[in-house]
């Protein structure tokens, strides 16, 4: 006897009595912290499965397959419920949704023919699915050989076609098939990326044949795939599996951020995974790694080097006597996404406190470069607290600059003089109005980095000239353009703008002062009032 899909109703057209199941039974299943949706292929073969109602299972969407290339999927399903065109659709949207499960849909793209192929994708978007996703395999049977032609010429055509519809890539997340599926190309228009996680299939290859690996190595991997674009994240999970494996592909998802996973496929999970799915709480750890948590170790799944996370930085421990030394259990480092570790900036947070293994002293960072603090310095003057200071192995502060970065605001804990850090070198700023302009052009920080006494004088001073708003030592045209920029709001990088630009000395920047500048590097007369200082003279302090 034949079994068909349950919880449809009787379809009068097919002549067909479907088992029915009540629509009105509750979801009470259907509370877990994150959302999951099952994959149907074939109604055949993925019911009844473990459970043959689908409002017991805990899912709240299915994704139906619609067809291959030109050809409906009725072609090679011959269950009454499979999709032979868009009112065969519209139908199980009539017995889907009354259950409070949406109906997306997803096709396997492949040939040369864009026209037929836009057809039926636009005829499956305007039945009212709530999304249509395509299944990008470089494999035959698949897009094969013309992924990277049907990507440009069919996904792009039909995106503008339907702007407003929820696209989505299922696709192959080995890195070794992302050119031959043209993996970027397809999402660099989608909505939603769904990454193929099948650990148990991906055996021995790491770290695809872990669950919670595979789903954040992938999650990372949107970095290279699909930079900058906000795509959702919803990876297709393996079901047929054990219910721990699937719970730690579940942790993985959650710790990468993604909302709802999908379930490959409805006929092949187990009862007890079904039952995992519905009874997940969520992570039952957090990942120091995901936030940067100071006192976080951490490696990459195919590197042994273990790393300290502090300060939001990353410090090498060279081997495990010097973790144990610093009281640090090297096997308990996180494995994270292959590439991770070169995201994670080599210089800590502004304000951490450190200090090297065994070897004084404390330092503090400040504008990105390293301060020690001497022995007996009070840190309680300095805004500090000595309970702070976090330990790195010994010669960690070598990664360390000893600069800091432009536009940096410093003063020395009893002095009032202020210094901005230019070009490496220090500045003295020379009166308020010059620093508020600084502040609210973003240039300076509203209240300056607090140092030791003497603590600035390791950077040497520089003397920026009058008229030179780039800040490069020399007087040329460029200065002019980056005045001129300034006057009509576009945005530049004339960070001393402000400082050496009022060079008519009228107590404003205005189009007088861009002529005297070109002027003066023209080598022709410039006139200044007499008390003013000849452009090309220092401003601040020598």
């Amino acid at each position: 006897m034949r079994r068909f899909p349950p919880a449809l109703l009787a379809i009068a057209s097919i002549a067909l009595a479907f088992l029915a199941i009540g629509s009105q039974a509750t979801h009470s299943a259907r509370a877990q912290s994150i959302q999951a949706d099952a994959v149907i292929w074939d109604f055949d073969r993925d019911y009844p499965g473990a459970q043959p109602n689908d409002s017991l299972l805990p899912i709240h969407a299915v994704y139906v397959k619609t067809h291959d290339g030109t050809d409906w999927m009725s072609t090679w399903d011959t269950n009454p419920a499979a999709v032979s065109g868009p009112d065969s659709i519209r139908r199980l949207l009539d017995i889907y949704n009354p259950q409070g499960i949406d109906v997306a849909a997803w096709f396997v793209p492949y040939g040369t023919d864009v026209q037929g192929q836009l057809s039926m994708a636009e005829q499956v978007i305007d039945a009212g699915v709530a999304a249509l996703y395509v299944d990008v395999e470089p494999f035959y049977g698949f897009c094969d050989n013309d992924c990277a032609f049907l990507a440009e010429n069919f996904w792009r055509q039909l995106r503008a076609a339907r702007p407003t519809a929820r696209l989505g890539v299922i696709y192959d997340p080995r890195t070794w098939y992302w050119n031959t599926s043209a993996t970027a190309t397809w999402l660099s228009v989608a909505d939603v990326a769904i990454p193929m996680c099948y650990w148990e299939t991906f055996a021995g290859q790491t770290p695809w044949d872990d669950p919670a690996g595979c789903v954040e190595q992938a999650r990372f991997d949107l970095n290279t795939l699909a930079p900058g674009r906000p795509l959702d994240y919803a990876p297709m999970l393996q079901g047929d599996s054990t219910p721990q494996r699937f719970l730690q592909a579940l942790d993985g998802a959650s710790i990468s951020g993604a909302s709802h996973v999908s379930v490959w496929r409805r006929g092949v999970v187990p009862a007890d995974v079904w039952s995992a799915i519905g009874n997940y709480p969520g992570p039952a750890t957090e990942s120091c790694w995901v936030t940067l948590r100071d006192g976080c170790l951490i490696r990459e799944a195919s590197d042994l080097a273990v790393y300290l996370i502090e300060g939001g930085a990353r410090f090498r421990i060279p081997d495990q006597a010097t973790a144990a030394a610093m009281g640090l259990d090297w096997n308990a480092a996180q494995v994270v996404p292959n590439g991770f570790v070169a995201t994670v900036p080599l210089t800590p947070v502004d304000g951490t406190l450190l200090s090297q293994q065994g070897a004084p002293p404390i330092y503090v960072v400040y504008g990105g470069a390293q301060f020690a603090l001497e022995s007996a310095q009070p840190l309680g003057p300095l805004g500090l607290d000595a309970s702070n200071v976090r330990r790195v192995p010994e010669g960690g502060m070598a990664q360390i600059s000893l600069l800091p970065s432009d536009y940096s605001r410093f003063r020395e804990l009893t002095s009032t003089e202020q210094w901005m850090v230019v070009g490496g070198k220090r500045l003295a700023l020379p009166d308020q109005q010059v620093l508020s302009a600084l502040v609210e052009a973003g240039l300076a920080k509203p209240a300056p980095f607090i140092v030791p006494d003497g603590g600035m004088s390791r950077i040497p001073l520089v003397a920026i000239k009058r008229g030179d708003v780039s800040c490069d030592g020399t007087l040329d045209s460029m200065d002019a353009l980056l005045l001129l920029q300034y006057l009509a709001k576009l945005p530049n990088t004339g960070a001393c703008v402000p400082l050496a630009g009022n060079v008519d000395c009228n107590a404003r920047l205005d189009a007088t002062d861009v002529l005297l500048i070109l002027r003066q590097t023209a080598d022709l007369p410039v006139e200044l009032p007499p008390s003013c200082p000849l452009i090309g003279s220092a401003v601040g302090a020598q």
